[in-house]
């Protein structure tokens, strides 16, 4: 049986046509496409798991900084405090300063004994208030803290798995796509380019020649998605690139008073993965001037996406890419040097949109995003 079958299926292989191996690699391609996007995913919410319990953490320390800084402010007042509290107990109990004491002179201080004490007695009870408040937000940040080591060692476990997908599906892009642009080429796009705008121009021209010279021998192209959509705003959707903050937004001014085409988000890990904010095809893919490692992705006929300042790059010029997909990552760069307790903030991802090649604004897209996660 185990004969006849692998006859059957050699027979089979001999006389299937031309195309069938690039279709039986494309389906193993958008197989490994599929685990990317959904590790990467994974990745997304464990990076915001670890990120939140970060701040957390910091929040607690920073309020108990703050506790401690305002009871160092006052050492003046809690001497005296302390000193008042010390004689008013000495000068009760001493019976030769009491003897000494006419009756009127007695009754004097009793009453302001009674007076004061209460005021003194609150002072000394917030104090202490103060110093406990102290020990327990340290201690709720100790509690805390193998939560946070779990969860990191899951993100590293995260981060290995996608890093393996991820390699897994560059090599066989590379096996898919013999004759995509090389680095050379690109590297003398980038020189020949007068700004962003024109290198755009470039990597679309390039990749339409290619795309022309290649029809020949190339049976389609086994990178492209299944299903394709078309980025058609305002129905279509933008995925975050990054999990981060928005640092700079679209129109605001730098601190040289240059204002921004596209926004800067503030990875909240250092190495984030980054993802594709929608379907389309990569035209660049490598360092320009001072946007460090560049991606431009064409998303339909009118549409580019640019993620700029990255630390890695996942993909290669003329793949096709499906939104979500991983693309690259964040550099490592290293936490805060404000202290073990401080947070793991990574670098920043410039990300930019064009439309005809003209920036505009892509947050609303974004903000459509958070929206429909809320419903």
């Amino acid at each position: 049986m185990r004969r006849a079958a692998a006859v059957a299926a050699l027979m089979a292989l001999a006389a299937a046509p031309a195309g069938a191996a690039p279709m039986a690699s494309a389906a193993a391609f958008d197989a490994v496409r599929a685990r990317c996007i959904a590790a990467a995913g994974a990745e997304q919410r464990r990076e915001a798991t670890v990120a939140g319990l970060q701040q957390q953490i910091a929040l607690v320390l920073a309020d108990a900084a703050g506790r401690e800084r305002d009871i160092d402010g006052s050492r003046p007042q809690q001497a005296h405090l302390l000193g008042v509290l010390a004689f008013l107990a000495r000068h009760r109990a001493d019976p030769s300063v009491a003897a000494d004491e006419t009756r009127l002179d007695r009754r004097r201080g009793d009453l302001l004994m009674r007076a004061v004490a209460p005021q003194l007695g609150a002072e000394a009870q917030a104090l202490v208030g103060e110093i406990s408040e102290i020990a327990r937000l340290r201690r709720e940040a100790t509690a805390r803290r193998p939560e946070l080591a779990a969860a990191e060692m899951a993100l590293a476990a995260d981060r290995g798995r996608l890093a393996r997908l991820v390699a897994q599906r560059l090599a066989q892009t590379r096996a898919l796509l013999p004759d995509a642009a090389d680095a050379a080429a690109l590297g003398h796009m980038a020189e020949r380019a007068k700004d962003l705008g024109d290198l755009i121009r470039l990597a679309d021209a390039a990749t339409e020649r290619r795309d022309r010279l290649l029809a020949v021998r190339r049976r389609g192209d086994p990178t492209r998605p299944a299903v394709l959509r078309a980025f058609d705003p305002p129905q279509s959707a933008l995925r975050p690139p990054v999990f981060g903050t928005i640092i700079q937004r679209f129109g605001e001014p730098d601190p040289a008073g240059t204002l921004s085409r596209g926004l800067i988000v503030a990875a909240a890990l250092p190495g984030a993965d980054v993802v594709a904010p929608f379907d389309g095809r990569v035209v660049y893919a490598g360092a320009f001037r001072d946007l460090g490692p560049l991606l431009i992705i064409r998303n339909g006929a009118l549409y580019h996406s640019v993620l700029g300042g990255l630390g890695r790059i996942g993909v290669v010029a003329d793949e096709w890419v499906a939104a979500g997909e991983p693309v690259g990552a964040m550099p490592q760069t290293p936490a805060s040097s404000a202290g073990s307790d401080a947070t793991g903030v990574g670098s920043a991802l410039y990300f930019e949109v064009r439309r005809n090649g003209q920036p505009v604004d892509p947050q609303p897209w974004l903000a459509q995003i958070a929206q429909d996660a809320k419903q």
